[in-house]
């Protein structure tokens, strides 16, 4: 998740760069190797990377190209909300904010990331869990980092660039830092960060600071927004494997079970 950052970016007359050529070369080499393809992940890169290539993609009357009107600006949003109510939130900026990139590079990295985090935890979780989870994470997520800047700017007087509040913020970081929470529970063994040896649920914690060190354009707030977004999950699966048992019951009775044994679907 970048902030304060303008987009820059072919235009629809223009070949896409070698950076996006790469990156699409890599997604379908990656997806191809696999047996059973992940559709929610392909559904997530698409709804990323189209709006990226092509300015003119409309959304309920937003166009995705205008960054300053969509990015995810936490002052905006409690401006409107405290002169109108719920009513005239602008929800174009908590939730199309995700799928919306600062540039290429922006792009790239991210895709990668959701690529290989949204495969493996697809095909852990089954479809319908992971999609449910991807939309817990966006909401969560966004909405705790507007919470999270409106009280350090307003409790806590910190500076409009520190907390976050004035920031403009595009990107699908914070939903991919939640998936990294989740994953690391899932699998407790070593990472190495940089170099660093730690072990996998503290991982994402290290990769926080590391990433908002190296990198300044990062929203440090809206990563950690994302960290936290995974440990409500975790709190809260037993409740959200309820809601995904009673989706699979009532729209999809009759539907084949698969396991996942040394990258094969059996039934």
């Amino acid at each position: 998740m970048y902030q304060d950052h303008r987009r820059r970016r072919n235009d629809n007359n223009s070949a896409p760069s070698f950076l996006i050529m790469s990156l699409l070369y890599q997604i379908f080499r990656h997806l191809n190797t696999l047996p059973v393809k992940p559709p929610a992940t392909i559904v997530l890169l698409f709804l990323n990377i189209y709006p990226h290539l092509y300015k003119y993609v409309n959304v309920f009357g937003y166009y995705l190209s205008d960054i300053r009107g969509n990015c995810l600006k936490p002052s905006d949003i409690i401006w409107r909300y405290n002169l109108y109510g719920f009513n005239y939130i602008p929800y174009n900026r908590l939730f199309l904010s995700a799928f919306i990139h600062a540039d290429d590079t922006h792009l790239y990295y991210n895709m990668l990331s959701l690529l290989w985090k949204g495969c493996n935890l697809e095909r852990q979780m089954k479809t319908t869990r992971f999609t449910i989870f991807i939309i817990f994470s966006l909401i969560v997520s966004h909405t705790l980092m507007v919470s999270m800047s409106y009280v350090l700017s307003e409790y806590f007087h910190f500076d409009g660039s520190l907390s976050g509040y004035n920031s403009c913020a595009v990107g699908f970081s914070a939903a991919l830092f939640s998936m990294k929470y989740v994953w690391n529970q899932y699998h407790c063994e070593l990472s190495n960060i940089w170099g660093i040896n730690i072990q996998s649920k503290y991982a994402c914690w290290l990769e926080l600071i590391i990433i908002s060190i190296i990198t300044p354009n990062a929203s440090f707030i809206g990563h950690l927004a994302g960290i936290l977004a995974g440990i409500f999950y975790m709190k809260l699966s037993r409740q959200i494997n309820m809601i995904d048992t009673f989706i699979n019951s009532l729209f999809l009775p009759t539907q084949r079970r698969y396991t996942y044994t040394r990258g094969y679907a059996t039934q």
